[in-house]
């Protein structure tokens, strides 16, 4: 049975007690001894070691190089003639002066090179650049298009919301509007309203008037919202990261739905304005004959006698009398486009994040 190795020292460095370890004095002299023996020059010499052999080498080489200064300086005390290469002064100065070319050429080159290195670089980055703005124009273009197209669509789609003036009507063509605004900035929105009602104006014939007041009120909200959602999403030209708590998705659809929500409340204001000293005198000056202000208040009293009729008497009996167009267009019109805006509001903000990677082209892992 093999026995085990004991150690010399106890943990707090003392010597153990015990007769089975040898004392320190008896393993130094056994160590001092064994030193002696191996730095005796007979036992370095029989061993060939590794530092013994590179000592070799090195002695080798040093009577190799004294052998050669000794065979130089032998053959410098020889008369010349034997030794002497007959050379020209007119190849040694040719041999010269192409040394001389030589050494410049290459410093020449040398920069030269490295500027047609960085030249290269540059281009390509350049043309890498150009390619990939080239590539978002055209996938903003296309998006821009498939965006019109679909505003289009839902503009032809009206709905008729009964106790409501016979002059107006409810549609969500400004769905696309917004998400074009916050996709690629408000002039875009802006533009996809404009062209959807020319192209209204041109192939179905409505009323002039209506489109143009469907461009200024859809035009003040979309500007709006596009704005305060771009100073909330970017600081100068850097985006601004969401707070801790907050994935990329989860912030993104909140500043949509409080910069759309805060453009919808400061664009029922213009709205007013817009709709009573804009909208309704253009109607009464090129449809005099069956539109006139008379006749649209009539349709907000018939709308308002109406809503009293079909609500119980408890509650109708807090509704107004409408006695003028603004009136009418207050319990009207800016109930109504609130509550039209804020369903367009809430679908922007919860389908945005699922186009957002079509429109910009990007992978996102939250």
């Amino acid at each position: 049975m093999e026995k085990k190795n004991k150690s010399k020292y106890l943990r707090d460095g003392s010597e153990p007690k015990s007769k089975y370890i040898k004392p320190k004095e008896k393993k130094e002299k056994k160590e001092s001894k064994s030193k002696d023996i191996f730095e005796a020059p007979e036992y370095r010499d029989s061993v060939l070691t590794p530092k013994r052999a590179r000592e070799m080498l090195l002695e080798e080489e040093r009577i190799e190089e004294e052998a050669r200064r000794l065979e130089a300086e032998e053959a410098a005390e020889l008369p010349v003639e034997e030794f002497e290469i007959t050379a020209s002064p007119e190849t040694e100065t040719s041999a010269q002066s192409e040394a001389v070319e030589n050494a410049e050429n290459t410093a020449a080159t040398t920069p030269s090179e490295e500027a047609q290195v960085k030249s290269y670089h540059l281009k390509s980055a350049s043309s890498r650049s150009e390619n990939r703005r080239r590539k978002v124009i055209i996938r903003s273009v296309v998006c821009t298009v498939v965006l019109l197209v679909f505003a289009e669509l839902l503009y032809n789609f009206k709905l008729g919301i009964p106790f409501l003036p016979s002059l107006f009507s409810v549609e969500f063509s400004a769905l696309p509007e917004l998400i074009a605004s916050i996709a690629y900035g408000p002039l875009t929105g802006v533009a996809v309203c404009v062209i959807k009602n020319l192209f209204h104006m041109v192939l179905r014939q409505g009323f002039i008037v209506s489109d143009v007041n469907n461009i200024l009120l859809d035009s003040v909200f979309i500007v709006i919202a596009g704005v305060l959602y771009s100073r909330s999403m970017f600081a100068g030209d850097r985006r601004v990261k969401p707070p801790k708590g907050y994935g990329k998705r989860g912030y993104r659809r909140k500043r949509i739905f409080i910069s759309s929500l805060a453009g919808l409340v400061i664009s029922l204001i213009p709205q007013f304005f817009i709709t009573r000293y804009i909208a309704f005198p253009l109607l009464e000056k090129f449809y005099k004959p069956a539109f006139t202000m008379s006749m649209i208040l009539g349709e907000y009293q018939n709308s308002m006698a109406g809503l009293k009729s079909f609500l119980p008497a408890a509650i109708s009996r807090f509704l107004p009398e409408i006695t003028s167009v603004s009136k009418g267009i207050i319990f009207f019109n800016l109930p109504v486009t609130f509550v039209k805006l804020f369903f367009v509001t809430v679908i922007t903000a919860i389908i945005y994040k699922y186009i957002s990677p079509v429109l910009h082209n990007r992978k996102e892992k939250h």
